[in-house]
């Protein structure tokens, strides 16, 4: 059923699935925020060394994961490749020694961790039990990433729900009742990830041939290990600067920023990531057929960046008004003109992701990790040039700046392997219509700053005007609008009488 349908069209309905489950993921999280914040049950010093482990964590899980869930997806979708059916076990087997490899170096390294994370030698068995859970997560990776390949977004969710699920438990028993402080929330995380590897995993052996070949494992390898590389910049990329506005600038200044990075996060968490998720496996397949289809990925990157840069203007806007709703603590209100350019750094990002989908198909993976590396190196680079000259707000141009490099760098690459004329004019026109209405709301607003209401239709008004300058410049034609209106209503009624 899922192959009758246009690539556009399942790319949308997965992308939706996949926003919706990143958005009950996060509702989730806040469950746990009582008893996180509770002094009584956590100190305010566990919950930072608990921060650092999970830093920690992120990056050796990306590290020790190999790029084996990417490996996963381009085998697989590779039609011209005779062992195929030995790519999931082969890749499996790869990821569990892996992630042995990961629990026996977090053991290793346990009291070396304790002292520099815990401040104490004496708690080296956390930091075993944290590495067992590095090891799960490392091996989660292929059961989640084979689960995409065939298109279940709504199991992937299914699993990754079940994986919270566990957890919250788990936090309430050891931590709530057992009071087992900072130990208890790693059992947690040790107990929600064996229990999601117990069924995914064994959904996925139950569904493949046990078949290990050593060739395969090599062509694996050579794909999936230099993206570990890429993997491991990838978090500084993204959050590297809040250290050197913390050395530069202070706490305050970082303050703000971090609270901007979560309102234009909201871009990055619900239709960036979402709609990389779906992307990456539909937009591996168009290009690995036998005959390979372009067009997907063309139709994709011009809707993506009308439809982004339009959220980022409507983040930008209200961003004065949901932080109101919040505080009327003056850093934090003074934060709104932060968003835009941080959301547009997001849009950058988000195209770059649809580009370097041709280079996962191609197969050039050295080049990603060294393009990911070379963008981190620039914002680092021009973080400590702006943030000197324009304060935080320096952070935020270097971020649209490093974002803009990376795919820019990636662009290059990827017409050396694939044809793909991308609508540049389309995010030019876009992004132009978006800062112009933006810069009339800042106009609009004056200095009227304490809650910003009195501007509130006025910013609703203007969102109104954006699709408006998006038709005035032809980047849609009225046709296209049209038709898209029927094609969402007839699918309303199939849904419907269905």
């Amino acid at each position: 059923m899922t192959q009758e349908r246009s690539p556009i069209v399942r790319l949308l309905s997965q992308g939706g699935v996949y926003a919706i489950g990143n958005a009950l993921l996060k509702l989730s999280g806040l469950f746990l925020a009582p008893l996180y914040l509770d002094t009584a049950l956590l100190s305010g010093a566990e919950y930072g060394r608990f921060s650092l482990l999970d830093v920690t964590g992120s990056l050796a899980i990306l590290l020790f994961g190999l790029g084996m869930g990417s490996a996963l997806i381009k085998f697989l979708s590779d039609e011209q490749d005779g062992e195929v059916d030995s790519v999931p076990f082969t890749a499996l087997m790869i990821v569990l020694i892996s992630g042995a490899v990961a629990v026996v170096a977090f053991k290793l390294m346990d009291g070396a961790f304790s002292s520099w994370f815990l401040e104490s030698s004496e708690r080296s068995a956390l930091i075993g039990w944290y590495g067992v859970y590095v090891g799960l997560q490392v091996v989660l990776v292929l059961p989640y990433g084979f689960v995409r390949y065939h298109e279940r977004a709504g199991l992937y969710v299914v699993g990754r729900m079940l994986e919270m699920a566990i957890l919250i438990g788990g936090v309430y028993v050891f931590l709530g009742r057992m009071r087992l402080g900072l130990d208890g929330i790693v059992y947690a995380y040790v107990l929600s990830s064996a229990v999601a590897l117990l069924v995914m995993g064994g959904g996925m052996l139950s569904r493949i041939r046990w078949d290990w070949k050593p060739l395969v494992a090599r062509r694996l390898l050579v794909y999936g290990a230099p993206l570990s590389v890429g993997l491991v910049a990838a978090p500084l990329l993204h959050a590297g600067d809040r250290y050197l506005i913390d050395w530069i600038l202070g706490d305050e200044p970082l303050a703000r920023y971090f609270w901007a990075t979560r309102l234009s996060g909201v871009l990055n968490m619900f239709f960036v990531q979402s709609l990389s998720l779906a992307f990456a496996v539909i937009g591996i397949k168009a290009l690995t057929k036998t005959d390979v289809d372009v067009s997907l990925h063309r139709r994709s990157f011009r809707h993506f960046v009308v439809i982004g840069s339009w959220i980022a203007l409507a983040l930008a806007v209200l961003a004065p008004n949901l932080t109101a709703i919040l505080t009327d603590e003056p850093q934090y209100v003074s934060a709104a003109n932060l968003v835009f350019p941080l959301s547009l750094g997001y849009l950058f990002y988000g195209g770059y992701l649809i580009v370097v989908n041709a280079l996962y198909a191609a197969g050039s993976t050295r080049y990603i990790a060294w393009s990911v590396v070379a963008a981190t190196v620039a914002n680092a680079l021009l973080n400590w040039w702006l943030l000197q000259v324009m304060g935080v707000y320096g952070a935020a141009i270097a971020t649209v700046a490093a974002y803009a490099l990376l795919m820019l760098l990636t662009v290059v690459e990827a017409r050396r392997h694939f044809r793909i004329n991308y609508s540049w004019t389309a995010m030019a026109g876009a992004i132009v219509v978006a800062t112009t209405l933006y810069v009339l709301d800042a106009l609009a607003s004056g200095t009227d700053q304490p809650h910003w209401w009195s501007h509130l239709g006025f910013r609703l008004v203007l969102l109104l005007f954006f699709p408006v300058g998006i038709v005035a410049l032809r980047l849609y034609r009225l046709s296209e609008v049209r038709h898209g209106w029927d094609v969402v209503q007839r699918r309303l009624r199939r849904r419907r009488r269905g």
